[in-house]
């Protein structure tokens, strides 16, 4: 079963998988499934600042979420915003969302599969299920401009094995009780082109 077929249930603090289905962390338990809460916003926020570094910034965002990330970068003005989402109830909620910010682009659909309507970004941040396969896979340097930069979520307890060097920034946090990361030091990985 893949992600966007999942039953999702939305609280004011959290997203939840339905229980004894796969999550987007992919956890091996019958409880309801975390699939991002708003303990992240510290993070979210120092992801947004990276990657709208430049003024006036072409973004990608690869997972909308809760939107947590997608609020940061609309405050600090980009360019362009474009949003990769494939769950159909995560792009129901982005339709309220969307309305007013004339320089969102939505793009419905999973990253490999609509990545040939990808431009070149000044900033892209990836928080999708998928992350590995991305991170082994996403050819980079196809989308981010020279002086560019890409950063992702990290649930690692350090830094994170991908094929491209990482400088990282510890940022520390106080999570809820959470199942998808553990501990109080997060590494934000930055990815300089």
């Amino acid at each position: 079963m893949e992600f966007k077929d999942l039953e999702l249930v939305f609280t004011d603090h959290s997203i939840l998988c339905m229980p004894g289905r796969p999550s987007k962390r992919f956890f091996k338990n019958d409880s309801v499934d975390e699939v991002m809460m708003d303990w992240e916003a510290p993070i979210m926020k120092r992801h947004a600042e990276v990657v709208c570094r430049k003024p006036n910034s072409d973004v990608l965002e690869i997972g909308f979420g809760m939107g947590i990330f997608a609020d940061f970068v609309q405050e600090l003005r980009p360019r362009s915003h474009t949003i990769v989402e494939c769950h159909p109830q995560v792009l129901g909620r982005m339709e309220e969302w969307v309305k007013g910010k004339d320089n969102v682009r939505i793009i419905e659909g999973e990253w490999y599969e609509v990545r040939d309507r990808f431009e070149m970004y000044d900033g892209v941040f990836y928080d999708a299920h998928n992350d590995r396969a991305f991170l082994q896979m996403f050819e980079l340097k196809n989308y981010v401009r020279p002086g560019g930069v890409f950063t992702h979520w990290n649930g690692e307890k350090g830094q994170t094995n991908i094929p491209f060097e990482a400088d990282y920034e510890v940022i520390y946090v106080e999570p809820a009780e959470c199942e998808y990361f553990k501990g109080n030091e997060y590494n934000l990985p930055i990815v300089n082109f």
